[in-house]
């Protein structure tokens, strides 16, 4: 009986001996793993998955922190692309400001690695939250430089006149146009048509990425209309034997037409005419007055359509002569 307990004692101290020493050796092992641990840090961009009816409306963090730690030979192995940061907001149907989580995603290949211990900073969001709505918006052209002198823009169109635009409603309210990519004037002198990019000055807000309008920019010339005063004019076709004794006259008229047909019209570029080859004896006559004028520009008022002309017979041939001329001029 006495060898019985005496035996049982033994037993009992051997066992929990023994039990210690397992326990000291799990520790040594995990600490020692700990020790071969190394850690690496990834600055990731944050991924945010709007599935719900609310959607980000003002600035929040765009990176966070990953601290990764493993085995040296795993450490190696890992890259940037095995980890996403995801916040995920469909959860949250209200508007307003929360903290959102930040979810590590792993890639497979990542998981499988033993030890791991993943950790990231911070870990939730401050994110301000708003419904999502969708509008379609006009868009404006970004025109730029100077037409040529002597030109106009006589009308712009947008083709389509308006995109669908997505985004916080709270944004979206408050947007009225949607600008172009810059439209330059210079040297164009006829009409042209432009495909162009529309630039969102807003992350918020989404459009199709392969959206784009055709600008179509109608260029015309300058009108202008100018008035000349104190024109003489030359009466033709008088008959040598017959000479003017009426006072000269004078008319005035408006030109109009296009800016640079006017600013380089000369004085030799237009006349008025009074044709006298009807005159076949003397005496006083209505003769019709022709304006004559460049056929780019049109006469768009008259001071006078005709004059009273009176003639009589010259009486010497050296009269004739400079009667003549005189009526030439």
């Amino acid at each position: 009986m006495k060898i019985k307990i005496l035996f049982d004692r033994l037993i009992s101290q051997d066992l929990l001996v023994k039990i210690i020493c397992f326990v000291v050796a799990m520790f040594i092992t995990f600490f020692f793993r700990i020790a071969q641990m190394n850690t690496k840090y990834f600055a990731v961009p944050v991924v945010v998955e709007n599935e719900g009816v609310l959607i980000p409306v003002s600035g929040y963090k765009r990176q966070v922190k990953v601290s990764i730690r493993s085995s040296s030979d795993n450490i190696a192995k890992i890259s940037e692309k095995d980890i996403t940061a995801v916040v995920r907001t469909a959860k949250y149907t209200k508007a307003g400001e929360y903290n959102v989580p930040v979810e590590i995603d792993l890639s497979p290949e990542l998981l499988l690695l033993d030890p791991l211990e993943v950790k990231v900073f911070p870990d939730t969001l401050v994110m301000s939250l708003d419904e999502k709505t969708v509008s379609f918006i006009t868009v404006h052209p970004s025109l730029s430089g100077e037409i040529p002198h002597g030109y106009e823009v006589e009308s712009v169109k947008v083709v389509p006149p308006t995109v669908e635009v997505s985004g916080p409603k709270s944004l979206l309210d408050n947007v009225s146009e949607m600008l172009t990519d810059e439209i330059l004037l210079n040297d164009h002198v006829v009409s042209f048509v432009k495909k162009a990019s529309l630039i969102n000055l807003n992350s918020f807000l989404e459009t199709d990425d392969d959206v784009s309008v055709a600008v179509s920019v109608s260029i015309r010339p300058v009108s202008l209309t100018k008035k000349y005063d104190n024109i003489a004019i030359s009466y033709t076709s008088l008959k040598p034997h017959f000479r003017i004794v009426s006072p000269k006259e004078t008319v005035s008229f408006v030109l109009s037409g296009s800016q640079l047909a006017l600013e380089n019209l000369a004085v030799d570029d237009y006349t008025v005419q009074a044709d006298c080859s009807m005159i076949n004896t003397v005496g006083t006559y209505e003769i019709p007055l022709l304006y004559l004028v460049p056929s780019t520009l049109t006469l768009s008022d008259k001071s006078k359509d005709k004059i009273t002309v009176t003639v009589e017979e010259v009486t010497s041939k050296s009269e004739a002569e400079v009667d003549a001329g005189n009526a030439d001029r």
